[in-house]
Parts: structure tokens; C-alpha cells; sequence
């Protein structure tokens, strides 16, 4: 039985196989065969998709599994439930509190690694409240993050955006949601990665204008007191 990726890996350079406890194999150096008695599916048999997933998150880094959980939950092939119900039917789990927390963060709607990084380092860090996740505020476009009673989009992009196509595109959604009375903030890698805290800064004194009665709160980075809580 083959472990299947379903097409949200990358190509393995040796591929899993599942094989009965008294199966006899002969070595091949593109496979790698595991004695199990998982049950298998479809034609050829292979493993559920839950179970690749779960498989995957023994040994994979954090910023692959975000990448990956991302991909195959908003496919809807697989659900939280789902993944939960398989990582707790192991006995053992190298990363399984790892798993837990991304399962989660993944599941609430942070479908990149940068995302991750802002509600992290950004966000819960320093106290802002948490907005809305992917979802689309006038139901044309779909945003990161939606502050509907504050009327402010924060678009995080990545080192790929802001270029051709997608440039235009990212000025059309602004636009867009500039004409319905929606503020978009956009951050870079760099806002999130190497200035966490004074993008915390921006985005709270924003949230503050526009009515949010919450205080920022310093973070064990921060270099200098928070100025308007």
C-alpha cells in the first residue's frame, strides 16, 4: 500500500510503502517499506489523506507543515476533525503538539507562514485583537485578516507579491475595498519578520482611531515603551 500525498508534496525521492507483517519484498531503492497493518483504500491502495498528513507532520519543519495543512484544508478533501481524529489515534507522535497547535491555528484560517509569524509576533505578542480570517468583506474578494468593526483589512504578503500581475491586482482589491469604506494595510516580510513590534505599533494606532478601546502591551523585544496605550 503506497502512502499517497494526494498532490500537495512535493515529489518524494523514495516513496512509502506499506506492506503486511508477513509480506515478503524485495529492496528497491526508490521505495521504503513499512511492516503495518493500515487499512487501505481506493485503486491502487494507498493511505487517507489524514493519515498521509499525520504521517508527514513526524518529521517535517514547522514552515512545510503550515504550507501543507493550508493546501489540503482549503482544498476541503480533509477536515480538522479529521486530522484530530487521526493524530490522536496514534499511540506516538514525534511532533504531536506541534501538530495540534497548526492543526488549529491552520484551521482558523492562517494559511501561510508569514500569517503564522504575525499572529504570533504581532498579534497575540502584543495584545491587538483578533480579527476575522479569510473571508471577504463585500463578498468579491477573500483578505487575510478583517476587522469588520473597525473597517480595517492587513493583507501580509510575501517576498513574491507586489510584482506584474499580481501588483495590479493587489491595487484593484484595495481600490475596491477603498470605495466601500475599507482601509487596507499592507505588510511585507519585513514588517513582520524583522519589525514585529513596531508594526505592532502601526496597526494598534490605527485599531485606536478607528474606536478600539484595548491597549497595546509591551513584549519581552520591544526596545521602547509603547507610547499611546
Amino acid at each position: 500500500m503506497k502512502q499517497c500525498d494526494y498532490g500537495f508534496a512535493r515529489k518524494p525521492q523514495q516513496i512509502l510503502v506499506f506492506v503486511g507483517a508477513s509480506k515478503c519484498v524485495t529492496p528497491h531503492p526508490s521505495w521504503i517499506f513499512v511492516r503495518s497493518s493500515r487499512q487501505r483504500q481506493g485503486s491502487p491502495p494507498r493511505t487517507t489523506l489524514a493519515e498521509a498528513i499525520i504521517d508527514a507532520g513526524e518529521t517535517w519543519k514547522t514552515d512545510d507543515l503550515v504550507h501543507l495543512l493550508g493546501r489540503a484544508l482549503n482544498s476541503r478533501d480533509v477536515t480538522t476533525s479529521d486530522l484530530l481524529k487521526e493524530l490522536d489515534s496514534r499511540a506516538f507522535h514525534h511532533q504531536r503538539n506541534l501538530m495540534k497547535q497548526l492543526i488549529g491555528e491552520v484551521g482558523e484560517g492562517t494559511t501561510s507562514v508569514l500569517e503564522r509569524l504575525y499572529r504570533r509576533t504581532v498579534e497575540k505578542a502584543h495584545g491587538l485583537p483578533a480579527p476575522q480570517r479569510q473571508v471577504s468583506p463585500t463578498g468579491r474578494y477573500r483578505v487575510d485578516h478583517w476587522y469588520q468593526r473597525y473597517h480595517l483589512i492587513i493583507e501580509v504578503d510575501g517576498k513574491a507579491y507586489h510584482q506584474g500581475a499580481a501588483a495590479i491586482n493587489d491595487i484593484d482589491r484595495d481600490n475596491h475595498h477603498q470605495a466601500a469604506g475599507i482601509t487596507t494595510l499592507r505588510l511585507t516580510w519585513s514588517h513582520v519578520a524583522k519589525t514585529p513590534c513596531a508594526t505592532a505599533r502601526l496597526v494598534g494606532k490605527i485599531l485606536q482611531q478607528a474606536g478600539w478601546k484595548g491597549k497595546l502591551r509591551q513584549c519581552g523585544q520591544c526596545s521602547s515603551p509603547i507610547e499611546f496605550v
